[in-house]
């Protein structure tokens, strides 16, 4: 028996011809009106959340110098400070502080890096029974005022205190301070209550 082999044709009008990969203007202008769109729509909110985000990374920041301070006053064996400028939106952390002066070298930290509108302050937070023991909001720095420096010694204690930091248009407050233990503390204003 002879098999016989049948070869299968294709239809070459079955297939649309090739024509240039690409897109069409319509195409094009649809992507672009559909991405104005949601840049509208999403800019708002963006721009409402960064006071508070920029207020939060400078809060951030004096914690970390703080408990930098604590640290460097253990290695070194000698107190050291940070010093609260208030007159000028910035506070300066003294790698060596001798009884009522920096000794060593004073490295200022400016609020007006973080974006406009952060300094001392405590708005929206109000001076309820909820307010941290043992401070008052006065100049927003509670460190033996009107000198306003935290002292750490090599041991990590320090003078208590806090200070307190807002954004004019943000809608929290924070407060930053220490114990007598040298303990570092970094609180919220939520509404009411420090969280």
């Amino acid at each position: 028996m002879i098999q016989t082999a049948y070869i299968k044709t294709k239809n070459i009008s079955q297939y649309p011809r090739n024509r240039e990969q690409g897109f069409t203007l319509v195409e094009c202008m649809t992507v672009v009106a559909i991405m104005v769109i949601v840049t509208a729509i999403a800019t708002p909110q963006i721009m409402s959340g960064r006071p508070d985000k920029q207020l939060k990374a400078a809060a951030r920041d004096l914690y970390s110098n703080m408990q930098m301070a604590k640290t460097i006053a253990i290695r070194s064996n000698s107190d050291t400070a940070i010093i609260f400028d208030i007159a000028n939106n910035r506070y300066g952390l003294c790698d060596e502080w001798d009884s009522s002066s920096c000794a060593g070298t004073l490295q200022y930290t400016s609020f007006t890096g973080y974006g406009y509108g952060i300094q001392y302050g405590h708005i929206p937070a109000t001076q309820t029974a909820t307010t941290l023991p043992g401070t008052e909001f006065g100049d927003n720095v509670s460190y033996n005022p009107p000198d306003n420096i935290v002292v750490f010694n090599p041991g990590a204690a320090a003078n208590s205190g806090y200070v307190y930091l807002n954004h004019q248009d943000a809608t929290n407050t924070y407060a930053v301070g220490t114990h007598t233990s040298g303990f570092v503390v970094l609180r919220r204003w939520e509404g009411g209550s420090w969280d």
